[in-house]
């Protein structure tokens, strides 16, 4: 018997509450009211109900990833961006102000102390990890010359792996090259920890068991050599970015299957180390009782996340680096209402004569959104070396180190450029934007065929909407609207929607416009000690007009049985089995949310 709570990493065992739901469901609610963020992947976000923002299929299609404890798209969504040159997105996991970056040749080191001999007691090392390429390398440890430490981690042969020596000649048996089994993934952020607990040595990879082995009451040995982040004493260099790195002395943090934090990490009085590393790679173990350890560095840099919502910004260096994806009737406005948007951060240089977004199929034949070399917008389309629609605003005021919100609308006959909200310039005109076989490119014009994009810039919040003006028009001057400051939604009029959150790295530059009216959640297993025959579902959720229908298996997910929620269902013709999950699908709308699940079992 039992019940497990979801997004909230708790659960209670030995409670069967019969036909005593809402006893359940208040015991699940209050549990919720103190649940934290979800992990964030792939510029995709979930949240539970702290915010009440829940999981909602204007997000994406997501599945529970058992193995990695992470969400994960279960479809692949909008259209394929391309991201040209060097373009990524700098972002962290924690929402932070900044990460680490460590080169390759770079490393952070702190000098020896009691704090860092373990002996036999239990200690949890942890920190966030993005490798923009996967090569062989150390993460961190206290290495001697001849490369044994009293525990360190590694990434080999793209896996994880974890050695450890009593007495720095030899290494432990069962940590001596131990790895897992999990394939790291290039630009991808991975929470990576070793726990000691007791006699046993824990590899968690996201939260889930990398690798576990005895460890005995072996002591670890104690070693008098710097602690590294970074790579190996004069060896292995670790390319990365880093976030949220802790040292735990006296604790395992951790000691079962969890859901890592993304919010930075605090300390406590086992806290030794606490690098946040939002402006440098200084120990914040605050007023613990520890002694703030001094770091020497060597090459590794502080990355300064610049963003204006989430957790991330895409930046182009100013090097021939855009952003486009491939022609689609989508980009075909026609005489249709449309609008074009997006957030838009100059880092230094000359910002006049930089294009915000355009299709251009050559000389004679594109539309393109622009700043002039006199700092003046201008909006136009050309189709034949005949320009049909042409906007150009007075001279603007432009500054370094700022966000814009620029965007244009046509609302009938009405096209209306606007800045941070106000009115720059408005015109009536009745021709069609043409339909140009040509890529559709963000912050430049037609890089990929020779074009230039000159500006080191940022870009978040990329948006095209078809067949909808999202802003009213007004006269010049005038402030139509503010700005938003959320995370722009799918509708069924969005036609390309870029966050630029959470990854660091081109990959992470996903277009989610597709949306989904159906969405499916599936949980996580937990194993039951013996076969239940009877199950129900608790749940948080927001219809909006749809459905949310729930299903239970006691099979691992090979059979399910619908379930009405709050209501006990008989599962006893399902194939016998003790792996339980639960899967939520919502259909008929976008807005949809599934704030949070439980159930139960007997």
């Amino acid at each position: 018997m039992g019940l497990s709570i979801y997004e909230l990493n708790t659960s209670a065992e030995n409670l069967w509450l019969d036909n005593n739901a809402a006893l359940a469901k208040n015991i699940f609610l209050n549990q919720a009211n103190q649940a934290v963020g979800l992990n964030k992947l792939n510029n995709l976000a979930i949240d539970v109900l702290n915010d009440n923002s829940g999981i909602n299929a204007s997000s994406a299609n997501y599945s529970y990833d058992s193995v990695n404890k992470l969400v994960q798209p279960i479809a692949a969504a909008g259209k394929m961006i391309t991201a040209y040159g060097d373009a990524k997105i700098i972002g962290s996991m924690t929402s932070s102000i900044g990460i680490g970056y460590f080169n390759g040749s770079s490393r952070v080191t702190y000098a020896d102390s009691n704090d860092f001999a373990f002996g036999s007691g239990d200690f949890t090392i942890e920190g966030w990890f993005n490798f923009p390429t996967i090569t062989n390398c150390y993460l961190f440890g206290q290495f001697n010359t001849a490369g044994y430490a009293p525990v360190d981690i590694q990434l080999w042969n793209n896996k994880i792996g974890i050695d450890a020596s009593t007495n720095g000649s030899t290494f432990i048996s069962g940590f001596n090259n131990a790895y897992g089994t999990t394939t790291i993934q290039a630009k991808t952020w991975y929470h990576i920890a070793v726990v000691r607990n007791g006699t046993t040595m824990t590899v968690y990879l996201n939260g889930n068991v990398e690798y576990s082995s005895s460890i005995s009451t072996t002591a670890l040995w104690d070693a008098t050599e710097n602690f590294v982040i970074g790579g190996r004493k004069a060896d292995y260099p670790m390319t990365a970015y880093c976030d949220e790195f802790r040292i735990t002395k006296g604790t395992a943090r951790y000691t079962s299957t969890f859901i890592p934090s993304i919010t930075p990490f605090t300390a406590d009085t086992n806290t030794i180390l606490l690098v946040h590393m939002d402006t440098d790679f200084t120990d914040d173990v605050g007023s613990t009782g520890h002694t703030a350890k001094v770091p020497t560095v060597t090459s590794a840099v502080i990355t300064t996340i610049i963003k204006k919502i989430g957790n991330g910004s895409i930046y182009l260096d100013g090097t021939g680096d855009a952003l486009y994806a491939a022609d689609s009737a989508d980009w075909a406005f026609g005489t249709g209402d449309f609008c074009v948007e997006g957030y838009f951060y100059f880092v230094s240089g000359t910002i006049g004569g930089n294009t915000f977004f355009g299709q251009r199929v050559d000389g004679n034949n594109g539309w393109r959104f622009t700043i002039l070399a006199d700092n003046t917008i201008r909006f136009y389309n050309q189709t034949n070396g005949t320009i049909t629609i042409d906007m150009i605003s007075a001279v603007q005021t432009w500054s370094t180190g700022t966000w814009y919100h620029i965007a244009v609308n046509r609302i009938g006959n009405v096209f209306t450029v606007f800045r941070n909200g106000v009115v720059i310039m408005t015109t009536t005109d009745t021709d069609p934007m043409s339909d140009f076989g040509a890529n559709l490119d963000a912050a430049g014009f037609n890089v990929a065929g020779g074009g230039t994009n000159s500006l080191p810039i940022y870009l978040d919040e990329i948006r095209i909407s078809k067949g909808i003006a999202r802003y009213p028009t007004s006269t010049v001057g005038s402030t139509a609207f503010t700005p938003p400051t959320t995370q722009f939604e799918y509708d069924t009029y969005t036609k390309l929607l870029i966050h630029g959150d959470s990854l660091t790295g081109a990959s992470g530059i996903t277009d989610i416009s597709n949306g989904y009216l159906n969405m499916t959640f599936i949980s996580n297993t937990i194993t039951t000690s013996s076969v239940p025959s009877k199950a129900f579902v608790i749940k948080d959720e927001t219809l909006n007009g749809g459905t949310i229908t729930y299903y239970i298996s006691r099979d691992n997910g090979t059979t399910w049985t619908a379930c009405s929620p709050e209501v006990v269902t008989d599962i006893s013709a399902q194939p016998s089995g003790t792996n339980m999950k639960v899967k939520a699908v919502t259909s008929g709308s976008l807005n949809s949310k599934i704030n949070a699940i439980a159930f139960g079992w007997k």
